[in-house]
């Protein structure tokens, strides 16, 4: 199976390194977008923070500038000068580590310019106190200054939408790589879960060994071969088996036949004989039914389809089972078809369809021996004919009713219980209404009585 995890390792960490990819490139521009800000803010002490501390200084003397000498070494370690200008001369009245580059006195027009701007190319910040202007440089390229804080308002108001473009970007990557990649699993996933599944229907599968998951194709086409051999030599055992008992069996039939029609024989021995040759019928038809069951199962009864009217073959099974008296005696039958035409035709195998109807009616007689109503109702609509055959016996409880619904595969997986209790008859139902491209329904009748629903489909010209 090591290519199998190969493969699913190769699209996880393909899926898993495109998401990393992404992540770093959006951390990269986060962190270019903020790096000076943040290296600068980390190195060099804020200039609002320090002008707290000297105007409070400044403005404690009113005749001239004392500055604490903690904070003159603040400045001299932050490599920032500073300078008071007064505001009635423009003159330089205080200053520390003042450039030669930078004047000693100022016009408004000059204090307009570096308050916006620049000063000798020196970022500068000014505060206002009472006696005059704080100026405050920094060292040139540690400060960017923006000539104006008025952004249009349009800028601002598009901000939230172009963050959410942004994101709404990034998910539609991330979707667009979650198909790609769920896109190239399920086209090497699928041919196998699809063979799975035949397999399991008991379909023969074949699929290529090649590409990815190679390890479980060849798996998956070794089962369904040893499953298919499987299945023949068991169909060939049976068809071995039926025949081997088929053939004495046949003999002990005909000689209980001959030895019923002496005359010498008294009451006890005539039943016996009647007893002995009930079971042998039994053990024969038994054997009939296994073979049957196995070569349906495997699509082996040649089928010989032509138009036939479903009401002809029903009538006939129908008036068969009355012209025995033993029947007859104890059951009621009642053939309801007086809206279908006889012409109502389906396209099948008679043989096979005629061993269906006289299978439900035999399964009413079997587990009735006491006698009951066997009703034979047929309806239809545009595309499909139902026959319906329910009798008022003893039922079926709910537990058998559903194991009877499952479908054709599954009932042969769960016909232990079932086969107890109903033979093979109404498995072979099933097995050939699946092969006319039909349906089967079991359900109770109220309180008591089993009913059959079979459906098929009616033939094209029958259509409406």
């Amino acid at each position: 199976m090591q290519s199998t995890v190969r493969f699913i390792r190769r699209n996880l960490l393909a899926f898993s390194l495109s998401l990393f990819i992404l992540f770093i490139i959006n951390l990269i521009l986060f962190t270019y977008l903020n790096y000076k800000a943040i290296s600068i803010t980390a190195s060099i002490i804020p200039p609002d923070e320090l002008s707290n501390k000297l105007i409070d200084q400044i403005n404690q003397n009113n005749s001239v500038v004392v500055i604490d000498k903690n904070d003159l070494a603040l400045l001299e370690k932050n490599k920032i000068w500073a300078m008071v200008i007064d505001d009635k001369t423009g003159k330089v009245i205080w200053s520390k580590d003042l450039p030669k580059e930078i004047p000693i006195k100022y016009s408004i027009k000059d204090v307009a310019l570096f308050t916006r701007y620049y000063l000798k190319d020196y970022p500068v910040f000014t505060y206002i106190n009472n006696k005059g202007l704080l100026v405050l440089g920094y060292p040139k390229d540690s400060y960017g200054k923006i000539p104006t804080n008025a952004f249009h308002v349009r800028i601002v108001q598009n901000l939230p939408r172009n963050i959410m473009y942004y994101l709404l970007f990034n998910l539609l990557v991330v979707f667009i790589l979650y198909m790609i990649s769920k896109r190239k699993l399920l086209q090497s996933i699928n041919p196998i879960t699809n063979a799975i599944c035949r397999i399991s229907n008991g379909e023969k599968i074949q699929l290529k060994e090649n590409g990815d998951l190679l390890d479980i194709k060849i798996a998956v086409n070794k089962t369904s071969k040893q499953l298919l051999e499987k299945d023949s030599m068991r169909t060939n055992w049976i068809a071995g088996i039926s025949h081997d008992i088929r053939t004495p069996l046949s003999l002990i039939i005909g000689y209980i036949d001959r030895l019923s029609q002496s005359k010498h024989l008294d009451d006890i021995e005539k039943k016996e004989l009647e007893l002995i040759q009930s079971n042998s019928v039994q053990i024969q038809n038994l054997v009939n039914d296994l073979n049957l069951t196995s070569r349906l199962e495997y699509n082996l009864v040649p089928m010989k389809k032509k138009d036939i009217s479903i009401v002809k073959i029903l009538r006939e099974v129908i008036v068969d089972y009355m012209n025995h008296e033993i029947y007859s005696s104890l059951y009621d039958f009642n053939f309801i078809s007086d809206s279908i035409p006889s012409s109502t035709m389906v396209n099948g195998d008679e043989k096979l369809l005629e061993r269906a109807f006289r299978n439900l009616i035999l399964n009413s007689i079997k587990h009735n021996p006491q006698g009951c109503q066997i009703q034979i109702e047929i309806t239809m609509n545009t595309a499909e004919v139902n026959v319906d055959i329910s009798d008022n016996g003893v039922g079926v409880s709910e537990e058998k009713l559903k194991l009877l619904n499952y479908s054709v595969t599954e009932l042969i997986k769960r016909n232990t219980k079932t086969e107890r209790s109903h033979g093979l008859g109404l498995l072979i139902v099933k097995q050939i209404i699946e092969l006319h491209e039909g349906s089967v329904n079991f359900r109770s009748v109220e309180s008591h009585g089993f009913k059959t629903r079979i459906t098929l489909p009616l033939h094209n010209k029958n259509k409406t």
